[in-house]
């Protein structure tokens, strides 16, 4: 078994992962509690870090281009599944499949990227052209998982719109997709009762910006705020030690939404900075790959699936010090979730794909 591609990347791959299990290990001690079976969460997640290695394994060594010859396909494909799934999941805002183990939306996050990659670098004649293949499969896309996955929404319009911003200069694109985002939030705002979890998603947001409004906010919902920002300053400087967490007892979803507080609880302020770090080293190493890649849609595709990851795990940090409103974003590579640890994997497996092609050019210094 030969792995291709940038080495350092797949070194951190590999921290991340066996510090996940550390973490994991710890803040589950809640489910285990609860169901008595000792070590089943974490023997669940350690399988599911080795599917997420096995498929960033898989698809890096499949040629990129590739990715760009069937992204419409795919994108279609995609599409029809997501539709099949809003007229299922009508009136319950279900969003998983295999007993809560796929979720949809995640997945459709990487078919995104790599479709928008593609058009973006072969360019547009047209407006009513860039409207078609790029604002359209976004906004339908986005208007499939909203029912049951609002944050997703705001994850895919953001990461799109960073695509759009780096994959083209033309002036009234930008324009149109920036009116387009804001109609959308408009009629969002207008018609949230309308949607599943339109009212969840706004009473988070109320729920955080009440106190700067000097407003009574939702007493659950802000329990929990208050209970990770407890765990968090707990843990001073150094933390309480690996597996002394006091917090991870009450806090709900420590394994998974509100894994960072744990983490800074036990760790301490300098665990936080090391685990930022972390991320911050391995976007640097994507940014290499990109600076070295000689076509466009190698470097949009790089720089949107870890734009996809990186945004993520800093949304999921700002949720836990209480800077942002709950998302139910997951830490990216540390916390558990089947889908989040598969669609990192791939996303990495892709990364290394690009990596792997830019090497065999004759790049140096990857």
């Amino acid at each position: 078994m030969k792995f291709k591609g940038d080495k350092t990347i797949w070194i951190f791959l590999a921290v991340f992962a066996a510090i996940s299990i550390l973490f994991v290990f710890s803040s589950t001690y809640r489910q285990t509690m609860r169901t008595g079976i000792l070590h089943k969460e974490i023997m669940k997640h350690i399988l599911t870090l080795f599917v997420g290695f096995a498929a960033a394994y898989i698809f890096h060594r499949v040629p990129f281009r590739i990715y760009k010859r069937f992204a419409p396909i795919v994108l279609l494909l995609t599409i029809a599944f997501l539709f099949v799934m809003f007229i299922i999941s009508l009136g319950s805002s279900n969003r998983w499949l295999l007993d809560g183990s796929i979720q949809p939306s995640e997945l459709a996050k990487i078919v995104m990227i790599v479709y928008l990659a593609k058009v973006l670098s072969e360019g547009f004649k047209s407006t009513a052209e860039f409207v078609i293949k790029v604002l359209a499969p976004v906004g339908i896309i986005c208007m499939l998982i909203l029912n049951g996955h609002t944050s997703a929404v705001v994850m895919i319009g953001i990461t799109s719109l960073c695509l759009i911003l780096m994959g083209t200069s033309n002036r009234k694109y930008i324009t149109i997709t920036l009116l387009s985002i804001m109609l959308a939030g408009t009629l969002y705002l207008t018609f949230d009762e309308y949607l599943g979890r339109g009212e969840t998603a706004k009473n988070r947001v109320m729920t955080w910006i009440s106190p700067i409004l000097g407003l009574k906010g939702d007493v659950k919902e802000d329990a929990q705020a208050k209970t990770a920002k407890r765990a968090m300053v707990s843990g001073g400087v150094i933390g309480q030690g690996p597996g002394r967490s006091v917090y991870r007892k009450t806090l709900a979803e420590a394994h998974n939404d509100y894994i960072y507080a744990i983490i800074v609880e036990e760790y301490g302020t300098v665990g936080g900075i090391a685990v930022i770090i972390l991320y911050i080293v391995i976007f640097y190493r994507v940014i290499v790959i990109i600076r070295n890649c000689d076509k466009p849609f190698p470097a949009l595709l790089s720089m949107g699936l870890i734009l996809m990851i990186i945004l993520q795990a800093f949304v999921h940090i700002g949720v836990s010090v209480g800077g942002l409103p709950a998302t139910g974003q997951n830490l990216p590579m540390l916390s558990t979730g089947g889908s989040s640890i598969l669609t990192t994997g791939i996303a990495f497996g892709i990364i290394l794909s690009v990596s792997n092609y830019v090497e065999k050019q004759g790049k140096k210094e990857l």
